[in-house]
């Protein structure tokens, strides 16, 4: 595992004390997907469980999941695929660690009624020690930022193409930086059915970042490599 402003990277997992964090598992995909006409495997939760067990035999003790906002995918109600995956995934997660805590994210709408289900923890942000964790679809608030040293957001599903000739591929990858004079890491999403988002491609969704050039990258492979920072990495 790499160390990042102190934090413990594993995977698509960051470390902090006892907890494990993660980002945007967008649960109940491929049935908002078969109502709007598309259909695709019902692969997510399989997929997410075994990459969740290769984290947890990594990262050691640990008692608090963190789910960093976008639990499920459906804006609004939840769907009949949304309770059955929530119910597998936290009933494994329950298995593993002792609470879960979700921030909300802004597909989290109708997500209290799954909280009061399941006995799980729902909050706006969640601050372990100095570390703030936070989707990042809204702005910290003054009070817990003067707390935080270090911020996590998620929100961005950040991703980085390289290329080789005609070849190129696409990876999931961490992004360090600043926010104002807050360390700002943004994570990688645990959504499994695509890399993600291309920080050479496009403009950030959050207000904590007015760009991804100043930030350094670390991309995701079998094992997390840091990359240089975003500006240096060739777009096209």
């Amino acid at each position: 595992m790499i160390e990042m402003y102190g934090l413990k990277i594993a995977d698509l997992g960051i470390i902090k004390e006892n907890a494990l964090i993660i980002s945007d598992l967008h649960l109940g995909y491929e049935e908002a997907m078969e109502q709007k006409g598309i259909l695709l495997p019902r692969t997510l939760f399989d997929l997410q469980k075994k990459r969740l067990e290769m984290i947890f035999s990594q990262a050691g003790a640990i008692t608090t999941l963190v789910i960093n906002g976008d639990f499920k995918h459906e804006f609004g109600g939840v769907l009949s695929m949304e309770w059955r995956d929530t119910r597998r995934f936290l009933e494994f997660v329950f298995s593993q660690v002792k609470k879960i805590v979700v921030v909300k994210g802004n597909h989290d709408i109708m997500l209290l009624p799954l909280a009061r289900k399941y006995g799980i923890s729902v909050v706006s942000s969640f601050l372990i020690g100095d570390v703030l964790v936070m989707h990042g679809d809204a702005v910290p608030l003054p009070s817990l930022l003067k707390k935080a040293k270090t911020i996590i957001i998620g929100h961005e599903h950040p991703a980085i193409t390289l290329r080789d000739g005609a070849k190129e591929e696409k990876f999931k990858c961490y992004l360090a930086g600043r926010y104002k004079r807050k360390q700002l890491i943004v994570q990688p999403s645990f959504f499994l059915l695509d890399e993600g988002s291309d920080v050479n491609r496009r403009m950030p969704l959050s207000s904590l970042i007015k760009d991804y050039k100043s930030f350094r990258c670390y991309i995701v492979g079998d094992e997390v490599y840091p990359f240089g920072n975003v500006k240096d990495i060739p777009s096209h």
